[in-house]
C-alpha cells in the first residue's frame, strides 16, 4: 500500500487483502528442507524491503512472530 504523506514523501507499508489466510506451509510437507528453513527468513526480509516507514516495520515484524 502506498500512501502520499503531508511531506511530500510517498509512505509503502505491506498490503493484505481481507480474505488473506495467512497459511502456512506444514513442517511435515514434501517440500525439500532447505525450503522449509529458509521462509521464516525470506518472508522477514521481504518485509525489510516493502516497507519503509522504520516504526511500520518494527510493527509488521512483530505481527509476523504473532502469527506463528
Amino acid at each position: 500500500m502506498i500512501t502520499l504523506e503531508a511531506d511530500g514523501n510517498l509512505d509503502v507499508d505491506l498490503y493484505c487483502k481481507p480474505t488473506d489466510k495467512n497459511s502456512l506451509l506444514h513442517y511435515s510437507s514434501c517440500h525439500p528442507r532447505h525450503v522449509k528453513q529458509s521462509l521464516p527468513i525470506s518472508q522477514y526480509h521481504r518485509l525489510s524491503r516493502i516497507v519503509s516507514n522504520e516504526e511500520k516495520q518494527a510493527i509488521r515484524h512483530h505481527e509476523m512472530f504473532l502469527d506463528v
